[in-house]
Parts: C-alpha cells; structure tokens; sequence
C-alpha cells in the first residue's frame, strides 16, 4: 500500500487502500481525508463510474449546478464523465472512500483547493452552489 501523503499544507490527505500496482486487482480503493474548509477542484473519473462514501463527517458534492451534501455512511454514485467537486464546508474533518477502477484516478494533488481565500498555487475554488437536488444518485 502506499504510504501516506499530505497534498499541500493543511489539504487533504490521500491514502490508497486498495490499488492495481500493490494488489493486483482491477479496482482501487482509497480513503481520502479532507479538512475543514478545503475541497478538491472539479473533476471526473474518466470512462469510468465511481463510488464515494463519505465515512466520517459530512461531504458536499457538486455536480454542475446541483449540490447534495452526504451524511456519513451515505454513498453517490458518480456517472461515467460525470464532472463533480467535493467540498467539506463543516468544521470537522470529513473522511470518504473512493471506488473506481485501476487507473482511473484522479492526480488528487492537482486537485486540491482552499475556501477561506487561500491564494496559493492550489488556487481558490468557487463556493459550491446551495444545496438543490443532486443530479448524481445516491446508493
């Protein structure tokens, strides 16, 4: 498994639980920890579906102009293509898996952004949009 690592000061870390080169398997699991305040960028999972599980704390996932925010234990099922930026707008830690094939990921250092402002290279994403119905599916 690989190790640990921190994207950027105070961003989310990212641990692959599961992934083809250490077990051998087409698909990867990797648990994903994001602070208070921060959110990864808008992004897909390529030809692909993925499975997003927040385990601890609450995640807000954006999907173009819809917005659902998932309590713990709560899962979405992402599209092939589908665009989406998670965000974690509490003041707890949010702690999620991902679920996708091998390969499929995301660079998540490429991915990372703060919502208090910050100006570093990361750069700032928008706010997410209020919470609407979400156009992805909730399993």
């Amino acid at each position: 498994m690989a190790p640990q690592r921190d994207l950027k000061p105070a961003g989310p870390t990212v641990d692959a639980r599961i992934d083809q080169t250490a077990d051998g398997g087409r698909l990867a699991v990797t648990e994903i920890v994001i602070p208070p305040g921060v959110g990864m960028r808008e992004h897909d999972h390529g030809g692909s579906e993925a499975l997003l599980v927040p385990l601890d704390g609450v995640l807000a996932v954006t999907s173009g102009t819809q917005r659902r925010d998932l309590p713990s234990r709560r899962g979405v099922l992402l599209k092939t293509g589908e665009r989406v930026q998670l965000s974690n707008l509490t003041t707890k830690p949010c702690t999620m898996i991902v679920v996708a094939p091998s390969g499929t990921e995301t660079p998540p250092a490429a991915l990372a952004t703060h919502h208090n402002g910050d100006t570093s290279p990361g750069g700032v994403s928008p706010q997410p949009p209020p919470h609407p119905r979400a156009a992805t599916k909730a399993v």
